[in-house]
């Protein structure tokens, strides 16, 4: 057993980014593969149900995260400002929530 080299220790320290393209990868594949069989309803509700589980999940992690980085960035103001930004932050926040929805 010799030391691993580059690509090896590379690979090891990018597994989830690798993960990530093989499934882009195979999920491209199984799709204009599987485009000329003419699937019944049920099959294509079934294939494509984990990927609309994951869509709706990262839907769900979305709001958290932009307000978190709204606290943190209102908390690393000065005292004076955080005030008047806090309130021109949520105002702008919540006008492009009613916006968009």
């Amino acid at each position: 057993m010799g030391k691993p080299n580059a690509f090896t220790k590379w690979i090891k320290t990018n597994l989830l980014l690798v993960f990530t393209f093989i499934g882009v990868i195979l999920g491209a594949v199984l799709g204009v593969s599987l485009r000329p069989v003419n699937l019944s309803k049920k099959s294509i509700l079934l294939l494509s149900y984990p990927g609309e589980l994951f869509m709706r999940l990262l839907g769900l992690m979305i709001l958290p995260l932009i307000i978190a980085s709204l606290i943190t960035g209102a908390a690393s103001l000065n005292a004076k400002l955080n005030g008047k930004m806090a309130l021109r932050t949520i105002v702008y926040f919540l006008s492009t929530s009613l916006v968009s929805s």
